[in-house]
């Protein structure tokens, strides 16, 4: 076993050694190894003569001690002998060619020599089983790698995964079946290695901390709902974008790209103590949010989701002002109407209180509630209902020129103070996705040290601060718990 070690530069050779050891695993009857063998007798030969020759002065002085003492010193006599093993470790120096140059196995990054003395390693465990079938006592061998990721970029993780599973394959062709356990705090080794197409989540232990204790979770307990076409989902989504789901204390799911631009800025105000957590951030589409329910509740992840109300008109299914759902309004969001709160009026969205909204006290929705007598649709319109009159005053600027604060955005740039406050936040806000990324870009570059800060909305406020506290264990257990019972 060699520790990689944690310094700057590979001056332990670390390049030397993995081949070494490699080259002394090779089967000795192999042709190539015989003629390094026969080749190093050889050298070894000539090279006697030459050291006897070089030599010979200084071993006939040494004779001359103690000749007329009672003391007899033994002949001293030279032999060159070469171990092919140590010529490889010591005497054969390893370059990285970059174009026509060779450069020095000490110049390159740690990240190249651990990658490859990591395969080195595994060929060489490997080849040894192969040269000894007869005297092998098992059929079946284990390999544990503790953190391949250090030093390595991303790219060179991938390739390391993909380089051990060929050796691994290879292996299997001599009736060699290796079990590799793999422990990793890296997002890019959990997606190239533990998510399987044909396996999906089966192959991931997960090592979860509470309290002073760890517990271990198995993913092959892991129930899921329509499994087959979940479970792809899942594994697309979590390989392709975010498989640092795993590694995370909370996670934040979005349904928008403004909420996802912004939510940095939006938990800065309202739950600054997140930004010292492992926040996940994921964008999911509404009509597939709730995919994740199970594999949330499994890894007991507290977890946001933050989502629009989108009403729509209860008779063509058109988009349509809330109004309170005075008339009838429903909820065209999958989440609100399939998971939590599992309603689909407008009416019984309004009328939802905190604990309606929350589910095995793990996962919590967060939609627009009633602000300033209004109900916003989206995110855009609970924004301009909550800074209206922000939007609506006026600044100096650097020159003592009076400026509107709505020039800086870009919905409300062409609009005059009467528009806005005659108009609706629905009528003003902006629908188009180019318009609304704008709209993000607007808030972000808000100076807001030279006028004013502007406000969360009320229904983002509440679910930050919820998140931002600490989860309780024992009621997460005793409520999934209660929940398998059920069904």
């Amino acid at each position: 076993m060699r520790i990689l070690d944690d310094k700057k530069n590979d001056k332990n050779k670390t390049l030397a050694l993995g081949f070494s050891k490699y080259y002394n695993e090779r089967d000795k009857t192999d042709t190539n190894v015989k003629a390094v063998e026969d080749k190093l007798k050889e050298v070894s030969v000539d090279l006697k003569e030459k050291y006897d020759l070089v030599l010979k002065k200084i071993l006939v002085d040494l004779g001359k001690f103690g000749a007329e003492t009672p003391i007899v010193i033994p002949k001293i006599t030279i032999d060159s002998e070469f171990d092919s093993e140590a010529v490889i470790r010591n005497n054969i120096k390893y370059y990285y060619k970059q174009e026509e140059i060779n450069l020095p196995e000490s110049y390159n990054g740690l990240g190249y020599s651990n990658l490859i003395y990591m395969v080195l390693e595994l060929a060489s465990f490997i080849q040894r089983f192969r040269n000894a079938k007869e005297d092998k006592v098992s059929e079946f061998l284990t390999v544990l790698i503790e953190e391949p990721e250090a030093h390595m970029h991303p790219q060179m993780q991938q390739v390391f995964i993909s380089q051990i599973k060929g050796i691994l394959e290879e292996a299997k062709k001599d009736n060699i079946h290796v079990q590799l356990l793999i422990t990793s705090h890296s997002s890019h080794i959990l997606s190239e290695a533990g998510i399987d197409s044909d396996k999906g989540f089966k192959r991931i232990r997960y090592f979860n901390r509470i309290d002073t204790g760890i517990e271990v979770q198995d993913f092959n307990t892991l129930e899921i709902s329509n499994e087959k076409q979940t479970a792809r989902f899942l594994k697309q989504y979590l390989t392709l974008h975010k498989s640092d789901l795993f590694f995370s204390d909370k996670v934040i799911i979005v349904e928008g790209t403004t909420e996802r631009m912004l939510m940095p800025q939006l938990i800065f105000k309202s739950a600054p103590s997140l930004s010292t957590q492992y926040v996940s951030i994921l964008e999911v589409g509404g009509a597939y949010t709730h995919k994740f329910k199970e594999i949330l509740e499994f890894l007991k992840l507290k977890t946001l989701v933050v989502t629009d109300i989108d009403s729509v008109d209860s008779v063509n299914g058109e988009r349509c002002e809330v109004n309170g759902g005075i008339g009838g309004e429903l909820t065209s969001n999958h989440t609100l109407k399939d998971w939590i709160p599992n309603k689909s009026t407008i009416t019984e969205l309004i009328a939802c209180e905190d604990k309606d909204k929350i589910e095995n006290n793990i996962i919590r929705v967060a939609y627009q509630t009633t602000e300033n007598s209004i109900v916003g649709r989206s995110f855009e319109e609970a924004f301009i209902n909550t800074n209206l009159d922000l939007l609506k005053s006026s600044y100096s600027n650097e020159k003592g020129e009076v400026k509107n604060v709505k020039n800086l955005f870009s919905f409300a740039k062409g609009k005059t103070l009467e528009t806005l406050n005659s108009e609706t936040p629905f009528e003003l806000a902006p629908t188009s996705s180019s318009a609304k990324t704008n709209f993000a870009f607007d808030i972000m570059s808000f100076p807001e040290d030279d006028i004013d800060n502007w406000k969360v909305p009320v229904y983002i406020d509440e679910g930050l601060k919820w998140l931002e506290k600490p989860i309780d264990k024992e009621v997460v257990e005793e409520n999934v718990e209660a929940t398998g019972e059920e069904e």
